[in-house]
């Protein structure tokens, strides 16, 4: 999508049908049947639950994105038809995950690394992740709930210098 124009467009009322429009890399991780979370511009503390009811098989040849239509019910008729909406369609569930942002780890090589924070000290630490979003990864091994990371200001420190840790 271009900057400024609507992510997803809303059609019909009764039972509102929510059209989105999904990259290659998103469209093999969504079925018939996964909820979906949406928010609307004029209702951004609320969110509506829906579900997937149609995925293309086919790119828009022209976007080269595949659409898929989400279903949710119109509580009271309060969203209307032409409303912007952010759909967030969950492609899985997991529980006592470690999600850290994407700011803290930097490659050696092929190789994840983050700097963890030990007694003051920077201790260097090899990760594997696996992207969540944009902003955020989750931490597959090298790391436990707790330990303390450099998120910002995390380049050119070495192993073992002494750091002070500002906020938390």
């Amino acid at each position: 999508a271009m900057a400024g124009s609507p992510v997803a467009e809303i059609v019909n009322t009764r039972k509102i049908k929510i059209k989105v429009a999904l990259t290659e890399f998103d469209i093999g991780k969504v079925f018939v049947g996964q909820e979906a979370e949406v928010t609307l511009t004029a209702y951004p503390n609320e969110k509506f639950i829906g579900k997937v009811y149609y995925v293309s098989p086919v790119a828009d040849p022209v976007s080269k994105k595949f659409p898929v239509k989400i279903q949710l019910e119109n509580p009271n008729g309060k969203i209307k038809a032409g409303m912007v909406a952010e759909v967030k369609i969950v492609t899985k569930r997991q529980k006592n995950v470690l999600v850290i942002p994407k700011s803290a780890v930097f490659k050696d090589g092929e190789v994840e690394k983050v700097y963890v924070v030990e007694n003051s000290r920077v201790k260097i630490r090899n990760v594997k992740t696996e992207v969540v979003d944009e902003n955020r990864l989750k931490v597959l091994e090298g790391l436990s709930e707790g330990e303390e990371i450099i998120i910002n200001g995390n380049y050119d420190l070495k192993e073992g210098e002494l750091v002070t840790i500002k906020n938390q």
